[in-house]
């Protein structure tokens, strides 16, 4: 099984000398599980984070603390979530390094020790496409031919990152 990732988090990693406490926290996390090219299942859970989002992650995503504010806390998620990633052959995610190394940083303050998977970045992958790292939304464009509104929500983007990968035989074994 294949999980095709994507995280929402609240804000950019860190150099890895940062304390803990100082990495972003994942506020939503979007998961389609494909086996055999077909879509087996999909994961969304909004993820309360111990600090307030801040305002430009609210303007990006559309998430805001109230929105938040019944959704479990990292750690009350961490078992689910890895018995759901160690599950999986391969991850593969836009930006794999950052939603890997936040998923780690989240992990490891939830005292709970996982094994990643394999991991395919599909900003590396189409790099020679483009010449550039490219953003999710200008490679689904230039996949599939469709202009895509900016969600910026996990699942979401999860979904359109399946799409340009079923229609390009990247990641799909």
């Amino acid at each position: 099984m294949i999980a095709y990732l994507d995280t929402e988090t609240t804000g950019l990693l860190k150099p890895p000398a940062a304390p803990l406490d100082e990495q972003p926290y994942v506020i939503d996390i979007g998961i389609v599980l494909v086996q055999a090219g077909e879509v087996t299942a999909k994961v969304s859970q909004l993820i309360k984070p111990p600090v307030p989002i801040p305002l430009e992650i609210t303007k990006l995503t559309g998430i805001s603390d109230l929105e938040l504010s019944g959704a479990p806390s990292f750690s009350d998620y961490a078992g689910e979530l890895k018995g759901v990633l160690e599950g999986c052959e391969m991850i593969v995610a836009h930006n794999a390094a950052f939603d890997l190394g936040v998923l780690g940083y989240e992990f490891r303050r939830a005292g709970v020790e996982i094994k990643f998977p394999p991991a395919l970045c599909t900003v590396e992958e189409f790099y020679p496409l483009f010449g550039r790292r490219a953003p999710l939304t200008e490679l689904y464009e230039t996949v599939l031919g469709v202009t895509l509104d900016e969600k910026h929500r996990a699942l979401s983007d999860a979904l359109d990152l399946w799409e340009i990968c079923k229609k390009t035989g990247v990641g799909t074994w």
